[in-house]
């Protein structure tokens, strides 16, 4: 019984392809967890490393869309997770759980090439950075009053100091760090979800390169380190995710493996998301919003 099921397991869903190392016993390590986009680039940074030159891929996809396809596939694989071990008891089930914080790694990596963004989308993500530095700085100054004494008064006025995009871009990365920092001690103190505080780390470390004054900006060159180093981390994350779709077919078959684990180039995922929860509109039925097509990916 074990030889047919050996033969059922696709030899990408258990060994290391292109030189690249593989972790092959499925209860070796913990998933490594983080939403602190530096902290996961400092995690999977060794790792990418290692990786033999002549097996790195080049990114074909924006790291943005590669991530969002990667948490729809992983959450996929959580909900058959013991379904998949019982096939395929030597994945490494560790290096599929991690797989968003190596998708953060990526974005992380990418940002630090600086290739100039358009007027129109740095003032989109200035928008977007005001947003939530004004309520969560807010929240720090709350947190700094000596009636309530959770945060350090110095800290805070020096983030608060400044004026223009710069700045602001800086007050994102300072904020978020600043609340992680504090962690336990303001856990359920504000409103603020995980998710919003590494949205605006996220938007503020991708501003900070764009609003550099030009003469101190060097485009990418093929052989620029960041480039290759980005590339590095495209190839662990199109590997491991490559291993990850393929146990999932192992278990599901490939007829349903798109539907639950997308490519990482798929836009078929977002509106897939779109349709099943659905944001009805005023004025809009339910099930009317849900029939409505998914607009155009860009």
């Amino acid at each position: 019984m074990a030889t047919k099921q050996t033969r059922r397991q696709p030899a990408r869903a258990l060994r290391s392809q292109g030189g690249i190392p593989s972790t092959s016993h499925s209860g070796a390590a913990s998933p490594f967890l983080t939403k602190d986009p530096a902290a996961a680039h400092a995690h999977f940074l060794p790792q990418v490393q290692a990786i033999p030159a002549d097996s790195v891929r080049r990114i074909s996809v924006d790291p943005s869309l590669a991530r969002h396809n990667v948490e729809v596939g992983v959450t996929s694989f959580a909900s058959i997770q013991a379904e998949v071990v019982k096939v395929l008891p030597a994945c490494p089930v560790a290096q599929y759980l991690e797989l968003p914080t190596l998708a953060l790694g990526l974005m992380f990596a990418s940002d630090q090439i600086v290739e100039k963004a358009s007027d129109g989308e740095i003032h989109r993500r200035l928008a977007e950075c005001g947003k939530l530095r004004s309520p969560t700085l807010r929240m720090l100054e709350i947190f700094a009053d000596p009636e309530v004494g959770l945060a350090d008064p110095d800290v805070v006025r020096a983030i608060r100091a400044g004026t223009g995009g710069m700045d602001k871009a800086r007050d994102a990365v300072n904020i978020a760090a600043y609340f992680r920092k504090l962690g336990p001690s303001i856990a359920g103190k504000h409103p603020f979800t995980d998710e919003q505080i590494a949205a605006l780390s996220e938007v503020g470390q991708w501003l900070i390169p764009q609003l550099t004054p030009p003469e101190a900006v060097v485009g990418p060159l093929p052989t620029d380190p960041k480039a290759i180093e980005r590339d590095r981390f495209w190839t662990l994350l199109w590997t491991r995710y490559d291993q990850l779709r393929g146990a999932v077919a192992a278990v599901r078959g490939l007829n349903a493996l798109d539907d639950l684990v997308p490519s990482l180039g798929t836009r078929v995922a977002a509106a897939r998301k779109a349709k099943t929860e659905p944001a009805a509109g005023p004025g809009v039925p339910p099930d009317a919003a849900a029939s409505a097509p998914a607009p155009a990916a860009k």
